[in-house]
């Protein structure tokens, strides 16, 4: 009889029941759905910094380009002006510049003359430039008000970028 004891005592500690194992596999698909849902962000918030990025040095190129001709320029007509899509600045050789706001929205992109200065890949989706006269010891100045996004990008990757800066013109 003693011998029969000892037999059913090993085959009880042998394998794992069910229990166990549905445990156990419950556990590493728990673990999965975790790292997936983490990865997917991670590649989520990698796309959105680089379509940030990219929205980001095509305005920084046309905000830097439309500066150094406000900074030379002598004069901007009108100022103020009632139409704050389109500026006219004149510089010193007497040449006038105009930039402009196109087609605010989708297919919005921001001009020099008719040279567009934006990406093709970006929409500007708000613009504007805004000429204050001179005051007593203040300067003329313009104030650039833009907000541009990813043409391309379509949900959560797609973020508005915005920029304003204002300028003011050298005293002559």
């Amino acid at each position: 009889m003693n011998k029969f004891k000892n037999i059913n005592r090993q085959n009880n500690t042998k394998g794992f029941s069910l229990v166990e194992i549905l445990v156990v596999l419950a556990v590493f698909a728990i673990l999965g759905i975790v790292m997936s849902q983490s990865l997917l962000i991670i590649l989520r918030n990698a796309r959105k910094s680089d379509t940030s990025n990219k929205v980001r040095e095509s305005l920084d190129f046309a905000i830097a380009s439309i500066e150094r001709q406000l900074h030379n320029a002598i004069d901007v007509t009108p100022c103020p002006n009632a139409n704050t899509t389109t500026i006219t600045v004149m510089d010193q050789g007497r040449q006038t510049y105009s930039f402009s706001c196109n087609n605010i929205g989708p297919t919005g992109y921001i001009a020099s003359a008719s040279a567009r200065m934006t990406s093709t890949d970006i929409s500007i989706v708000s613009c504007s430039f805004v000429c204050s006269p001179a005051s007593a010891s203040v300067p003329t100045s313009v104030t650039i008000d833009i907000a541009a996004q990813d043409a391309n990008a379509v949900g959560p990757e797609n973020t508005k970028v915005m920029d304003s800066t204002t300028v003011y013109l050298r005293t002559h």
